[in-house]
């Protein structure tokens, strides 16, 4: 069996730690094969971002927003209004774009090593978006 599309309904979903790393690593595996489409329906929006092309929002049956990543976790409030909380590492580097530490026209980082470098161009701009 090999489909060329794959749909996973909370994979995660009451599964212990060690157990949730193990399906993000097949999940990175395969979109690093790139030859297969993957929808996955997740709540753990932390660990699925980066691996993301595109994210939906749906709620009460309804899709509220389709975009690539930066896109999509460009306005925390309005996900936050929908429940949707996006991962830390972009909740901080917005906090330090409205703190002018982190230039308006920079996507969001959506992982550890992109929150990192954020923070650190944060500490050399001393204050300078």
């Amino acid at each position: 069996m090999d489909p060329r599309i794959v749909i996973m309904d909370e994979p995660t979903s009451m599964i212990d730690p060690l157990g949730k790393q193990f399906i993000f690593d097949i999940l990175r595996k395969l979109k690093e094969a790139g030859d297969r489409t993957i929808i996955v329906v997740e709540h753990n929006i932390e660990q699925l971002a980066p691996l993301a092309d595109q994210l939906a929002l749906m709620r009460a049956g309804q899709i509220l927003k389709v975009a690539p990543p930066d896109e999509f976790f460009a306005d925390p409030d309005f996900l936050v209004e929908q429940g949707v909380y996006s991962p830390e590492v972009t909740l901080f580097t917005g906090w330090l774009r409205r703190q002018g530490r982190f230039p308006a026209s920079a996507p969001l980082p959506r992982d550890l090593a992109g929150g990192v470098a954020a923070a650190q161009a944060a500490l050399d701009m001393g204050g300078r978006a």
